[in-house]
Parts: C-alpha cells; sequence; structure tokens
C-alpha cells in the first residue's frame, strides 16, 4: 500500500549522445508492506508522472524512462527521466510498468499553442510578529515590546504557470517582478494577495526551432502584501506647523513630566490613544501593484482549484 510519494530532486542532464539535453526527477515513495511492497508497486503510485508525460514548463521534453530502487523495507527511490519524444519508447530499466498511458498526441502542436501547465506548492518564510492571532499587540505586561521579536513560519500558497511563448518583451517581465496584482486575478483573489516572479529560458526545439519558455509563480498571501503595525511611539503631533508648514512634534511625557522610555499607543491621528479606546493598526503597501490582466495569463481550468 502506498502511503507516500514526494518530490526530492530534479534537474537538467546531458549526455555525448543526446543534444538537446534532458532532465530528471528523483521520487522517493513510502509504503506500508516490507513483505509485499516491491519496486513495481513503487512504479504504479499515484502522484508519479507516466511514460509519454510532458514535462511542465518545458512540453518538448516527456518521460522515457522510469527506474525503480529499494532504498528501505518501505522506501523506494523513482527516478523519471525526460527527453525529447523521438526516445519515448525506451522500457523501464529495473521494473518496466508497461504502461505507456501519456498522451503524446498533442506534441505535434507548436508548444505556444498548447495549454497552460500548472503546478501547487507552499513557500515558507519566516517572519516577525507584532499581534497575536487575535489581533492583539504582541509585548510584555508592561506594553514594551521585547527584545527578541516573536516570529514563527509563515505558509504561502504558490501557483506555478509554465507557458511557452513566441517572443518574450524581457522589458515587460522585468516591470512585472515583485509586484502585486491591481486587478481581481488568479482564482478571483482581490487587489494585493498575488506576488508575482517570472523566469524564461530559450528552448531549441528540432522540430519548431527556438522559443521561449516562461514560468510565472503566483504567490499568494490571504492577507495581502504590506506590513500590519500598531500605532505608537514616543512623540505625539501639538497640532501647530513649523514655518515651513511641517507639523509640530512633542515628546509624551509620564505623569512626572518625564519623557517616557517605551512606546505609547497612539489614536491614528498623532494623538495619544485614550485609555478606553481601541487599538489602531496603521497598513503599509511596500510593492508596487500592476494589471496582471495584461501577463496574458489564462489560468488553471475551472473546477480544478476550488
Amino acid at each position: 500500500m502506498i502511503l507516500d510519494v514526494t518530490k526530492e530532486w530534479e534537474g537538467e542532464t546531458a549526455s555525448d549522445d543526446d543534444a538537446g539535453g534532458g532532465f530528471v526527477q528523483v521520487w522517493l515513495v513510502l509504503t506500508s508492506e516490507p513483505g509485499r511492497d516491491s519496486c513495481r508497486t513503487a512504479l504504479m503510485a499515484r502522484g508519479l508522472p507516466r511514460k509519454g508525460t510532458a514535462l511542465l514548463g518545458d512540453r518538448s521534453l516527456v518521460v522515457n524512462r522510469r527506474n525503480a530502487r529499494r532504498r528501505a523495507p518501505c522506501v523506494f527511490e523513482v527516478t523519471v527521466s525526460y527527453s525529447q519524444p523521438a526516445d519515448s519508447d525506451k522500457d523501464d530499466a529495473e521494473a518496466g510498468d508497461g504502461e505507456g498511458d501519456g498522451d503524446t498526441g498533442d506534441i505535434e502542436k507548436a508548444p505556444w499553442d498548447l495549454p497552460e501547465e500548472w503546478e501547487l506548492d507552499y513557500a515558507v518564510s519566516m517572519e516577525a510578529r507584532d499581534r497575536d492571532k487575535e489581533g492583539k499587540w504582541i509585548g510584555n505586561s508592561s506594553g514594551e515590546p521585547y527584545d527578541q521579536p516573536v516570529a514563527d513560519e509563515q505558509y504561502d500558497m504558490v501557483l506555478i504557470c509554465g507557458k511557452a511563448l513566441q517572443t518574450l518583451d524581457l522589458e515587460t517581465l522585468d516591470g512585472y517582478q515583485q509586484t502585486t496584482n491591481a486587478d481581481r486575478f488568479l482564482l478571483n483573489r482581490p487587489a494585493g494577495q498575488v506576488r508575482v516572479r517570472g523566469k524564461a529560458r530559450i528552448v531549441n526545439d528540432t522540430k519548431w526551432g527556438p522559443y521561449v519558455q516562461a514560468t510565472f509563480e503566483f504567490r499568494i498571501r490571504r492577507d495581502g502584501w504590506g506590513h500590519r503595525r500598531l500605532d505608537a511611539g514616543y512623540c505625539e503631533l501639538t497640532g501647530q506647523n513649523d514655518a515651513n508648514g511641517k507639523p509640530i512634534r512633542q515628546n509624551i511625557v509620564d505623569q512626572n513630566g518625564q519623557k517616557i522610555t517605551s512606546p505609547v499607543k497612539l489614536d491614528g491621528k498623532g494623538k495619544r490613544l485614550a485609555a478606553d479606546a481601541k487599538d489602531v493598526w496603521n497598513d503599509h503597501k511596500t510593492l508596487p501593484q500592476a494589471p496582471f490582466a495584461n501577463l496574458g495569463i489564462q489560468g488553471p481550468p475551472a473546477g480544478l482549484f476550488k
């Protein structure tokens, strides 16, 4: 019985007799019955690329060989090799699954006429937190921030789109790097929730000639790509301006008239927050926005991601 299938590694390959180069992936398959499960069991696992399946991000390469070997009693390593379609009739090196169930008929179409390919992943980053899950400011009992900021892992959904293009405007691609969506985009996400990073490479196809294989990574953050901070500080506005028209600030003092040594909460208008008032949070957007509709991305087929 198959328990888990994970991709461990992938990368490009080259050999003396393969001028176009290839690609290889290493998958780990975890099973539950060491006495019964075999290399063939691993090759039949759902989630593994099948023979004839095109590589996400480069439809000129398809699976031509799958090898399985046992690493441990219940752990199998499956190597999936990709090459030009002409080599796709090779057998599996060890277990020969004999499936050949990939549909390669659409390989005859020009790469840029084929549908977009999509992959779902998650990105993990460590980020400082200044509020807890209930929205309360994080600090000690006297209202001071901790010396060591509270930080934990942030998980963001990433949708990866592989798309072949006849040409690519590099200036346009560069202009979209690290921007967020100004319009509803990708599963109807509101503006400011989707961040894009793109990359591209040239593929020299023996039949169709050179074309551009572009990959777009769309990273989604449900509460938006900004920074939310508690409105607090050591000064407040006096309500007057200086000779240049700039607001005048003054130090906030304690009940003894001494300058405070830790920040106090402000009311969003530069004044000290009343004791019975709700906390005020400031939202700061640091990434530029752009209309993602101009990228020409169709999105995942309807109904696959809900």
